[in-house]
């Protein structure tokens, strides 16, 4: 074995820069989120999803497809 030290940098500093600023806000948002009683997320789920099946139809079209795919008997 050797004894030199590592390279690995293990500081967080580096996760201060304004770079992954929007990562944190959106860490602080779950947190947050996480604190709202089930019913509250569920509302939240369902409204989300049904914003994004209209806004994103290729996606919804690919989803579609995989899912007659793995399950044909539905």
């Amino acid at each position: 074995m050797t004894d030199q030290p590592t390279t690995e940098n293990t500081s967080t500093g580096e996760f201060l820069h304004p770079r992954y600023w929007a990562t944190w806000v959106g860490i602080g948002a779950l947190r947050l989120l996480s604190l709202l009683p089930i019913r509250i997320l569920f509302s939240i789920g369902k409204v989300l999803g049904k914003g994004l099946h209209l806004i994103l139809p290729g996606r919804r079209r690919i989803a579609t497809i995989n899912i007659q795919r793995c399950f044909p008997t539905l």
